[in-house]
């Protein structure tokens, strides 16, 4: 009963910006052709789901986002738990890691069409680089906790200088872990809407700046109302998963 009312802030919070939402547009605080109000938009989404293409698009947004996403998890985990635990790996990796910090991801679309060539593969690839970054940081700063003592500890229980990264570092450093993991989750979904905007040949982010092009707006708003619930019910699952699968560190 009590997580049931710990959920009663975040309901209030949507109300209010559903209720905002449908009362300017109707009030002429903000042009209503332009953006719509609400239920107008709600309603539009069953028939945005049955038009033609759009599955097709959240298929391809869906798929270039896991794929991003795992790719950067695997990767950002070995390079992080390897410059947590090697000043070799970190003073090789750092400054390359920190240029990642600042640089637009979706900046490197138009590069990378040139590298690799337009489709699905640059797209992910932005996503990869983007959702790489707070993983690499969350193991890093994670590994970097973990006391010699325990190392040494485990060692002398018979645990192999080899196995030590996976039986001690990554589950020391899994609540950092965890928290990287849903940052990275939450930015590959910006990136790949980001990277479909420029290359435009697929996803709901190509057909969402389509449906800007012609002027509808009703259509713009279903779309990416789409996209934030694509967010939330991600974000949803995977705090469930995790507080499921590791109710120790609830």
């Amino acid at each position: 009963m009590a997580r049931v009312r710990r959920q009663y802030p975040a309901v209030a919070a949507f109300a209010v910006l559903l209720a905002l939402w449908e009362v300017l547009p109707l009030a002429g605080v903000v042009n209503s052709s332009v953006m719509p109000p609400a239920f107008e938009v709600l309603g539009n989404i069953p028939s945005l789901l049955s038009a033609d293409g759009f599955g097709a698009a959240l298929t391809a947004t869906v798929e270039n986002w896991i794929v991003g996403v795992a790719a950067a998890i695997v990767v950002g985990t070995l390079l992080g738990t390897l410059m947590g635990r090697s000043a070799i790996a970190f003073y090789a990796l750092n400054r390359i890691i920190t240029l990642g910090y600042s640089t637009p991801k979706v900046a490197l679309v138009v590069p990378l069409i040139v590298l690799v060539g337009s489709g699905a593969l640059p797209i992910i690839i932005v996503v990869f680089l983007g959702a790489l970054i707070p993983v690499v940081t969350s193991a890093f700063h994670g590994s970097r906790q973990i006391k010699r003592e325990h190392v040494w500890a485990a060692r002398s229980a018979g645990v192999s200088r080899w196995a030590v990264p996976f039986r001690v570092v990554l589950p020391s450093a899994l609540p950092q872990l965890l928290a990287g993991y849903r940052l990275a989750i939450a930015l590959g979904l910006l990136d790949v809407m980001g990277a479909q905007f420029i290359v435009r040949s697929t996803g709901i982010g190509a057909f969402l700046y389509d449906s800007f092009d012609v002027g509808q707006f009703t259509q713009v708003w279903s779309a990416a109302t789409v996209v934030a619930a694509l967010g939330l019910i991600a974000d949803l699952l995977y705090v469930g998963l995790t507080r499921r699968s590791f109710r120790w560190l609830a």
